[in-house]
Order: structure tokens, then sequence, then C-alpha cells
């Protein structure tokens, strides 16, 4: 089962940076530090020179990571 719900890269011409759905159920995981392990994951396996991540679970922005 996928976590996510999609998944797009986006390159500027200062960086390439990762956008993140994610699917409701990611809401309830008890711990926010397991989310941003598991968003880690996810882009690293997709994009590994990614170097920032947002994560959103439409229409509402839930998380920012540096990489």
């Amino acid at each position: 089962m996928d976590l996510f719900d999609s998944y797009k890269t986006i390159t500027t011409s200062k960086e390439t940076y990762a956008i993140v759905y994610l699917k409701p159920c990611l809401l309830e995981l008890p711990d926010k530090a397991l989310l941003e392990q598991l968003v880690i994951q996810y882009v690293r396996e997709k994009t590994p020179h990614i170097h920032r991540v947002e994560v959103i679970l439409k229409p509402l922005h839930i998380l920012s990571v540096k990489l």
C-alpha cells in the first residue's frame, strides 16, 4: 500500500525540491518525527538528489523538510 497520494519535483534556478501529497491516513500517525522519516525515505527512493520537501494534505500544508 502506498502511503502517499502523489509526488512531483520542481526545479528552479537555485534548487530542485519535491512536493509530496499525503493520504489522509498518515495524519493519524502519533509522532511527527515518524512522518518526517517516512517522507525522507520515500523521497530518497524516488529522487535522491532532492534537498527540500514540502508535504501537503490538500488543502493543508503539513510539513517542510530540508534534506
